[in-house]
């Protein structure tokens, strides 16, 4: 299982769907076509069929997955005025875990189907029973490095435990993902602990890059300097956070000139 969530561009999701006429409707969804969404809908095509590809217990989700997936906002929205159940669990697969469409729209940052969605009260925390790696919509926000979205969801509502806000920390370092850590070192409160053990987390991080089989050693080269400089930008924001937290505390800080 990647750390980060994969995202299917639109011809994987049609390689997936156009061979089955049960996914018709989410081929369609894949286009955005609107007048054959609603000629489907009007058909009594179901409206949450959860695509299983071929049988494996792998897919990719209801129309409504689908409309998020491939950033259909008129099609997403006229699933919600159709009926459109908005908390069930697509099945996943070996690059990612299962998700409600809520979860997806977090993931992706798509931040006005994810606000839908929120408004209209889809359910926060839904799993596979046998699911054991559960994380909150601030983990997932922070670990797919949506800034944006993290921040909504610490604005809208304050209940997140002090340990999603810490793994959600932690998550960020591993990925390095740089607004997100900025945010949360600007929305939450850390202890000098939890900000030594985030500096050694981005230490040691192998941040996840575009390594392509085919790309040059050029682009190598700059992705490895990307890597370098996320780094750097990363372990910085924690040093200025550690040594703030530090003056205040009247505990030992940090030199971060040399970053």
């Amino acid at each position: 299982m990647t750390e980060t969530y994969y995202t299917p561009d639109r011809d994987f999701l049609i390689r997936k769907f156009r061979d089955n006429p049960e996914y018709t409707l989410h081929t369609a969804l894949v286009h955005g076509n609107l007048p054959q969404i609603r000629e489907l809908l009007t058909a009594d095509y179901d409206i949450d069929k959860l695509h299983d590809y071929e049988g494996s217990s792998k897919g990719w989700g209801t129309p409504l997955h689908v409309a998020i997936w491939s950033n259909q906002p008129a099609a997403f929205e006229l699933l919600i005025i159709r009926g459109a159940d908005i908390d069930l669990v697509d099945a996943g697969d070996e690059m990612r875990f299962p998700d409600t469409p809520i979860r997806v729209a977090v993931r992706l940052g798509r931040r006005a189907m994810f606000k839908r969605l929120w408004d209209l009260g889809a359910e926060r925390n839904k799993y596979p029973s046998n699911m054991r790696t559960r994380h909150s919509l601030v983990e997932a926000a922070a670990c797919d490095g949506q800034a944006h979205v993290l921040r909504d969801l610490l604005h809208w509502d304050e209940s997140w435990t002090e340990d999603q806000r810490i793994r959600a920390l932690m998550m960020a370092c591993n990925q390095g993902h740089v607004l997100v850590i900025t945010t949360l070192l600007i929305e939450c409160a850390y202890s000098m602990t939890v900000l030594e053990n985030a500096i050694s987390a981005a230490m040691d991080a192998e941040f996840p890059l575009d390594t392509r089989c085919k790309a040059s050693e050029h682009e190598k080269k700059l992705k490895q300097q990307e890597r370098s400089m996320r780094r750097a930008a990363t372990v910085m924001h924690l040093l200025d956070e550690h040594n703030r937290v530090g003056s205040a505390d009247g505990t030992q800080t940090y030199d971060c000139s040399a970053l």
